[in-house]
């Protein structure tokens, strides 16, 4: 069965061009532009992964981190944080699973889908 992710994100470009790539990859991908779109999207489509921006026009990234780990369906999603600060380390302990420190390549973000994904697998725990 075919994987799918959630791209919560507002900026377009970055938006288009990973889900270009993931798809090309075989996922089915979801995108929305803020948080509580996000949001509602993630409880209808059951998603594998969440890739989500910090900076949203809605929320802070770790609002909607929050809100997908109160909500029971959306609770176990891996959330992956995108973010152009690159001192990260100031959000450990916010509910996600791993981040993406922007610019990064499509290569880094495959990466990081299937390392994150194959965590989740059931054969792995």
């Amino acid at each position: 069965m075919q994987q799918s992710i959630l791209i919560i994100d507002d900026d377009e470009y970055l938006t288009g061009t990973m889900a270009e790539a993931l798809t090309e990859l075989g996922y089915r991908v979801i995108c929305s532009v803020n948080s509580a779109e996000g949001l509602l999207l993630a409880q209808m489509q059951q998603p594998d992964i969440i890739l989500c921006d910090v900076v949203l026009p809605d929320a802070v990234g770790f609002d909607t981190v929050s809100a997908l780990r109160a909500h029971p369906s959306t609770r176990h999603v891996p959330v992956v944080l995108i973010t152009g600060d690159e001192d990260a380390s100031r959000y450990e302990g916010e509910g996600k699973s791993m981040m993406l420190i922007k610019p990064f390549s499509v290569e880094i973000l495959a990466e990081v889908v299937r390392g994150t994904l194959a965590a989740r697998s059931p054969a792995h725990h």
